[in-house]
């Protein structure tokens, strides 16, 4: 397994020899994909980029979700089984948290590293890499990400003679918003912005003045007072004209299994 480590850790240090593109993407209910693409047919095998969180707090970071194919191999996870005890590490075992700038696995927090690998052979089958990873991210507020390559493990790392790879040596930042409650709600996706579990008057009333007034706020009366936002069933940032046909659709059909707020 040494033997391994440290052939994983020379592969990364390979001089670079092309750029990868490192996009972030907001769904703008408090989760967002990091999104590594190295272009096909190329496959990522080995990933080391630090992440840089302000603003909020990361509370989840997965690579392509819990179970996933694409890596079997967590370097840092290793390193820390390996030196408590030789032959000790098994494929697939750790997380890809690691400190930024020492061997070593770490708990989730708002400044870490990626860090993860993938082997395929008769001992280790079915880790091909990729040519785009997804990391997905969870916040607990409007929080700014920044991603870079890890200096201290190498960036990304291609299968074959693909070699090292970076991203122009540059730092990507972008924000993942975590959006209002009320997009929450069970039945948000139908127009309730309420939160009572049906769409009425009330509901029709908030998102009229929602399309033209987005960030504003409705008194209904009775001190309820709702965002105008809230009418927005699909969470694109807008009030137009999908949105309220999912009002249409509510105020028809109802909202099915519904707990109200």
């Amino acid at each position: 397994m040494k033997k391994i480590l440290v052939s994983l850790l020379v592969l990364a240090l390979c001089t670079p020899a092309m750029a990868a593109s490192v996009t972030i993407n907001d769904n703008g209910d408090g989760t967002g994909t990091i999104v590594v693409d190295a272009g096909e047919p190329n496959a990522i095998v080995g990933l080391a980029l630090n992440i840089n969180a302000t603003g909020g707090n990361i509370t989840l970071c997965e690579i392509d979700g819990t179970a996933n194919p694409t890596f079997n191999i967590y370097p840092d996870a290793a390193h820390d089984l390996e030196e408590a005890e030789e032959g000790s590490y098994t494929y697939g075992a750790g997380t890809p948290i690691a400190d930024q700038e020492a061997a070593g696995e770490v708990a989730v927090s708002n400044s870490f590293a990626i860090s993860v690998g993938a082997l395929n052979g008769e001992e280790t089958p079915g880790a091909d890499g990729a040519s785009t990873v997804t990391i997905n991210i969870e916040v607990d507020a409007n929080t700014n990400i920044c991603v870079e390559e890890n200096a201290l493990r190498g960036g990304i790392v291609l299968a074959g003679e693909g070699g090292g790879v970076d991203i122009n040596g540059e730092i990507v930042c972008g924000d993942i918003t975590s959006g209002p409650a009320c997009w929450g709600y069970d039945c948000h996706y139908r127009g309730d912005v309420d939160g009572d579990c049906d769409v009425d008057a009330d509901d029709i009333t908030v998102a009229v003045a929602a399309w033209t007034d987005y960030n504003g706020q409705t008194d209904l009366g009775g001190g309820k007072i709702i965002d105008n936002l809230c009418s927005d069933t699909d969470s694109d940032g807008d009030v137009d004209a999908d949105d309220i046909t999912d009002v249409v659709d509510g105020w028809n059909l109802g909202c099915g299994t519904c707990t109200p707020i």
